[in-house]
């Protein structure tokens, strides 16, 4: 019975350092798709918490649009992802994560037959869902008690599944600025 009371005890410790001290925040930055025609901006949300002195979590969710082969395919992605971070010196951070991303593809479909693109398929608009990976660093200032900037760098490793015969890299860099707002935990 003892064993079973510091185990449920563990537990509510865990989870309470978990959001002990969290946050919410903008988030935007630059990224390039390894196949794309060009880089992007991307804009999104953040939320961020500390589990004890030096780990931490974020989960943010991001809007990215890029274009493919002379922009014959445009895709338009929702990026929502799950990160771990370690602070092995105050201010600095490694970061890993998995990433759930909802795409949809857009193709201009008399573009391509226009250009006898070799293709697997019909060009069809279609919406799927993909999974992703990512690792990455990043600095962390605190502006004061409940206020911190962030910046990071990250490479995500992802896969598109599309008509062309040379299907493009979709593997991506990004570089991230956000703000968090932290908000005051009253125990």
């Amino acid at each position: 019975m003892k064993f079973k009371i510091v185990i449920i005890l563990s537990i509510l410790l865990f989870y309470s350092q978990l959001f002990a001290k969290w946050g919410i925040g903008p988030k935007m930055g630059y990224y390039k798709t390894k196949d794309a025609d060009e880089g992007n901006f991307f804009y999104g949300l953040q939320t961020k918490g500390k589990i004890f002195t030096n780990f931490g979590w974020e989960s943010s969710i991001e809007y990215h649009i890029e274009t493919y082969k002379d922009k014959m395919l445009e895709v338009r992605s929702w990026p929502l992802m799950f990160s771990l971070i370690m602070y092995p010196f105050k201010g600095i951070y490694g970061i890993i994560g998995v990433g759930a991303y909802s795409n949809k593809y857009d193709y201009d479909k008399n573009g391509i037959i226009n250009r006898n693109i070799p293709i697997d398929d019909e060009p069809e608009d279609k919406f799927d869902f993909m999974t992703g990976y990512h690792i990455g660093a990043g600095i962390e200032l605190r502006t004061n008690t409940n206020v911190t900037f962030n910046s990071d760098f990250r490479y995500i490793y992802q896969d598109y599944e599309t008509i062309f015969k040379d299907n493009p890299e979709a593997d991506f860099w990004s570089i991230a600025l956000g703000f968090t707002f932290y908000i005051p935990q009253k125990f």
